[in-house]
């Protein structure tokens, strides 16, 4: 029996390759693949990426009403490997011929127009600009970037998609498109001479506006989402003092994403809920072992989130008793408990 060494040929550059080499860019690729026997020599079609071509095929071939494929992998699981490969199937009759054969639809068209875009590159005529340019009508769409970003409606996607050939529109790596960077977003604004009216630091205040009304989202590594999660209520509570001989503790309570007027109740040692006690003065004095705090925002703006629990110092103290001959050690903790 042959070993692994003896069985397997090794491709010319595979002791040499770097992990550069490796990251796959599809806007690339499936531009400079040729024809792209050079990239199915070295693929392995697995039963993933057969699924993915038979379904595919079937639809650029018109028998199939399934138009959007949804790829979910982890990092690195070939989703952008697998996009490269169905583009140039879809964009080579002859390549179909060899790796298709078995499929009755792979011959039912030429060859389909395919327009490939990275989110990790940021045309100025935005990404739906780009992909009317790769499919050779980028006048269509010149109304919706050229004064200013505009997102095309079903009219003007339609008429883009006007003609004989199936259309492929392959799209990786989207969210950093939505994610600008916030120092790119203030370079350019300086640079916009129609914006004289805007104060010095006034991009800042209008992110802070636009943050705080849940508008953008602040992802804390230089970039900001037009895209924000939907925040929940919560409360951050900061323990003014340390525990006193009673296990007493001001709070500072805070409430977060919570409007304009939120609403903290909060329930000692016991459950809390809409009916529970409200707080006041955002200031709470209290013993108990623990503290329970809900907020609710009336505004709507914020969804209630989770209960919030705050549990108190345990503090353990003794007192000696002298009386005469005889001396007592009492012991006792704080807040209220028992000690076993």
């Amino acid at each position: 029996m042959k070993s692994v060494r003896d069985a397997c040929e090794l491709q010319p550059n595979a002791l040499t390759i770097k992990l550069s080499d490796q990251i796959e860019q599809l806007d690339e690729l499936i531009h400079t693949e040729g024809d792209g026997t050079a990239f199915f020599e070295r693929t392995h079609i697995s039963q993933g990426m057969q699924d993915l071509i038979s379904e595919g095929i079937a639809r650029l071939a018109g028998v199939s009403t399934q138009a959007i494929f949804h790829l979910k992998q982890a990092m690195g699981g070939g989703k952008t490997h697998l996009l490269v490969g169905f583009g140039l199937l879809a964009k080579h009759p002859q390549l179909r011929t060899k790796y298709c054969g078995g499929e009755t639809n792979a011959k039912m068209f030429e060859v389909a127009r395919v327009a490939a875009f990275n989110g990790r590159n940021s045309p100025p005529h935005c990404f739906w600009g780009e992909i009317a340019q790769q499919l050779g009508k980028p006048e269509v769409f010149r109304e919706f970037w050229a004064a200013g970003p505009k997102a095309p409606d079903e009219k003007a996607w339609l008429e883009l998609f006007e003609g004989k050939d199936p259309i492929l529109i392959l799209l990786d790596e989207m969210p950093p498109y939505f994610e600008e960077l916030w120092s790119d977003v203030a370079d350019r604004y300086t640079e916009q001479a129609g914006m004289p009216w805007l104060p010095p630091r006034g991009l800042d205040t209008l992110k802070s506006i636009a943050c705080n009304r849940a508008l953008w989202e602040d992802l804390g590594n230089g970039y900001v989402t037009r895209k924000p999660k939907k925040k929940k209520t919560s409360v951050q509570i900061i323990p003014e003092t340390e525990p006193d001989d009673q296990g007493r503790v001001r709070l500072r309570v805070n409430p977060q994403n919570a409007g304009p007027a939120p609403r903290i109740h909060y329930a000692e040692d016991g459950p809390v809920g809409e009916k529970s006690p409200l707080l006041k003065d955002q200031v709470l004095e209290t013993k108990a072992l623990r503290v329970n705090f809900l907020v609710l925002d009336p505004s709507g703006q914020y969804e209630t989130g989770d209960v919030v629990t705050w549990s108190n110092k345990l503090v353990l103290r003794n007192r000696l008793n002298d009386a005469g001959s005889k001396r007592a050690l009492e012991l006792f903790v704080a807040p209220a408990g028992t000690i076993r």
